[in-house]
């Protein structure tokens, strides 16, 4: 067994750093709650998790994921088939080291490639990244101006998957979650969904 004091240190440094990584998420709701977005899953933020003795290895959080929609387009059951969304990830353990050396914040917004007849999101979130513990659209920590994922690893379901990044270090207080993170995001979910309708032709 490992030793008693420093066990009752990481469990500590691990549950305020977890709560840190909370109130970044909560201010996020926030701005996009007061934009008019709601979460598509509820009060949902973790999966790839365990509660059995067997999975140890899952007993920690990989990411925290948020994504959001317009209030008419949350589905009543898991399967959510937004036209358009936005997200806010926090990937926690990312595999790649060489390029990530701590944790990682991502957000963005994304769009169907067949906005009237729009599939369940999470496939094609999981394929590129935004929903699993490595975010393989990312190639560095810092992205800070809008960019889009390379038609070739961006899943065929998605027309356009547009983002940007951070050091999970540099989103210390509420102001700097609320001016880097919220409110892009919202300004950029809104343009989005201006020019998506714009495209949709009358049926």
């Amino acid at each position: 067994m490992s030793d008693v004091p420093a066990t009752n240190q990481i469990f500590d440094w691990v549950n305020r750093f977890l709560g840190d990584v909370a109130e970044a998420a909560q201010e996020v709701d926030s701005g996009l709650s007061h934009a008019g977005f709601v979460s598509a899953y509820r009060n949902g933020c973790m999966w790839d998790g365990s509660t059995s003795i067997q999975g140890s290895n899952l007993w920690l959080p990989r990411y925290v994921l948020r994504v959001y929609v317009e209030p008419q387009h949350r589905a009543p059951g898991s399967s959510q088939r937004p036209p358009w969304c936005g997200f806010f990830a926090v990937h926690l353990r990312p595999t790649r080291q060489t390029v990530f050396s701590g944790p990682v914040a991502s957000w963005g917004v994304v769009s169907q490639a067949n906005l009237t007849q729009p599939v369940d999101i999470w496939k094609g979130a999981e394929t590129v990244g935004i929903a699993r513990r490595d975010p393989l659209f990312l190639s560095s920590p810092r992205v800070e101006k809008w960019q889009e994922v390379d038609a070739g690893l961006r899943p065929s379901e998605f027309e356009l998957i547009e983002y940007m990044a951070r050091p999970v270090s540099e989103l210390r207080t509420a102001n700097i979650v609320r001016s880097i993170v919220a409110e892009p995001l919202a300004a950029r979910l809104q343009e989005l969904i201006r020019i998506c309708r714009s495209q949709i032709v009358p049926s």
